[in-house]
């Protein structure tokens, strides 16, 4: 990992860096009123997200035998009534404060204005006990240093009207995506046929009308999330059938127990320690075989995305934090330049969504258990991922400051997520050269490898572009490649600057072999002097 600059210095850096390589860009950047907290991807930034959540799904989706998981795609507009039913139309709201001066009129998320200045968590404190921190901590506007006005709720949800004015439906721009998998229960469990335990998986967006989004992709109004909801009888929630997969798994955690003792004497957060999930289950620490299942294969994600291990952690929620629905929460923290960040929330949601939309919508979502004939409400383990705090993780954690090894900064993407896996050079603009590089470039095309072909600058230069989006392999086409027999090919390894010499027969599959990790570098061909 890079070394981290002090205060907000990096994650200034890299979102510059961003904009200007293509990775992301604010949205109507080129129009002075655009609104904050809206990012557009860019094609590196389309095909790092693509990359990051097609791992996802290997993982998570395709490679469980059992539960079976099915992913769905649902509407971004949901009805009022879900909403309702769902709880969000009432209570799903961040402390506001506003300051007093009607010149200024400024908007503040109060728990962060609070923590800034008392430099500890405040999350799980209510309204009364945020005024009363103002108060004795003598808070003012940071704008313009007049008083602020008491603290309310503000409503997070994006309101739509959807029809003719005259015949209109008030609607809500979801605010996460698993509203649409409980709506969508019982279409997957009868067409498909499912048994329990099964789940159901959605990639989407989200909308969140936050009070002040800062920090770039870390706090947006809209964003991408990634959630399993997993149906599983309540009886069965300590037999996951593949929890002998991640018994072994370390992970690093900090229980409840620390950090309700350390809240209520006010003194620093705990430290993280290092366990085995099966240990973890075995103390109740993680509370069943579902939740522990994930946080295995979630700590086997994130690693495998570039994060090191001890950058991850896993932080059972305190009481005060979690959910009246819920029997437990587990969040996956990052270590960033601004701090731990979560980009993981696993969720044991019991039988609370599906009840309350049976009611709500008077239709029958019990399920049927032929074996045993009991009809029973199942519950629910969700793990929900945030698709543009991961991707910011994997940027800074991947990210080589200039002068860390070379003359410029880079990123050190592992070869499975990076944008491209290969760029193609010809050595020269000399048509034989030219040619025949473009023929290499289209057996990469035919194998959908994303690839490059670029033949402007010299061979150093275009290293360095390639180093600088994090491409893991140059394949180089020279005067061996067109006048010899057989035909060979250079590789450039982006984090070690080797080359090794290869046929041109056997290119694609070298690269395919090194960029799943079957193959060490040296190994995949005669190295080049």
């Amino acid at each position: 990992m890079c070394a981290k600059n002090d205060e907000d210095s990096l994650l200034t850096t890299l979102m510059d860096l961003l904009n200007h390589r293509g990775f992301i860009a604010p949205t109507a950047e080129i129009y002075p009123s655009r609104i904050a907290g809206f990012y557009d991807f860019g094609p590196l930034g389309v095909l790092l997200k693509d990359n990051i959540t097609e791992l996802w799904r290997d993982i998570f989706v395709r490679e469980p035998l059992e539960p079976i998981v099915y992913e769905i795609s649902g509407a971004i507009v949901l009805p009022e009534d879900v909403l309702i039913a769902s709880g969000h139309a009432e209570s799903f709201d961040d402390p506001v404060v506003n300051c007093s001066n009607p010149k200024c009129d400024a908007a503040l998320r109060a728990d962060h204005l609070i923590e800034d200045v008392v430099e500890r968590s405040v999350e799980s404190l209510t309204i009364e006990e945020l005024n009363q921190l103002i108060e004795e901590n003598d808070i003012k506007c940071p704008s313009c240093g007049k008083d602020l006005e008491p603290i309310q709720n503000f409503n997070l949800m994006l309101d739509v009207d959807v029809g003719a004015s005259h015949n209109s439906q008030h609607g809500y721009l979801r605010p996460e995506t698993a509203q649409s998998i409980f709506l969508n229960y019982r279409m997957v469990q009868r067409s498909m046929r499912a048994k329990l335990p099964f789940g159901i998986a959605q990639i989407g967006n989200s909308f969140r009308n936050e009070i002040s989004p800062r920090q770039g992709l870390i706090r947006m109004r809209a964003f991408n999330q990634m959630e399993i909801e997993t149906f599983v009888d309540p009886q069965k929630v300590d037999e996951h059938p593949e929890i002998e997969k991640v018994k072994d798994v370390k992970i690093n955690f900090i229980p409840q127990k620390p950090q309700i003792e350390a809240t209520k004497n006010e003194l620093p957060d705990p430290d993280h320690e290092e366990h085995t999930i099966g240990d973890l289950l075995e103390s109740g620490d993680i509370i069943n075989q579902y939740l522990g299942y994930y946080m295995g294969k979630e700590e086997e994600y994130y690693s495998r995305l570039g994060i090191p291990h001890e950058a991850i952690r896993f932080r059972h929620m305190t009481p005060a934090e979690t959910p009246f629905y819920s029997k437990g929460n587990y969040d996956i923290e990052i270590n960033t330049s601004v701090g731990w960040k979560e980009v993981v929330g696993n969720a044991y949601r019991t039988d609370h969504d599906l009840s309350t939309h049976e009611e709500h919508s008077n239709t029958k979502l019990q399920y049927h258990d032929q074996p045993t004939k009991r009809k029973f409400t199942p519950h629910v383990i969700e793990p929900s991922f945030g698709v543009e705090r991961t991707f910011y993780s994997i940027l800074e954690h991947c990210y080589r400051e200039k002068g860390h090894d070379r003359d410029w900064a880079w990123f050190q993407f592992p070869p499975e997520i990076a944008p491209r896996q290969v760029h193609i050079y010809p050595l020269s603009r000399k048509d034989k050269l030219t040619n025949k590089a473009k023929e290499v470039f289209l057996m990469f095309k035919k194998e959908k490898i994303e690839s490059l072909y670029d033949q402007r600058g010299s061979i150093g230069k275009r290293y360095a572009r390639a180093d600088e989006i994090g491409t893991p392999y140059c394949v180089t086409i020279d005067y061996d490649t067109v006048e010899k027999e057989p035909s060979m090919v250079t590789i450039r390894d982006r984090d070690t600057t080797d080359q090794v010499v290869v046929p041109v027969s056997e290119v694609v599959d070298k690269i395919k072999q090194l960029v799943k990790g079957e193959i060490e570098f040296l190994d995949a061909g005669e190295k080049f002097n």
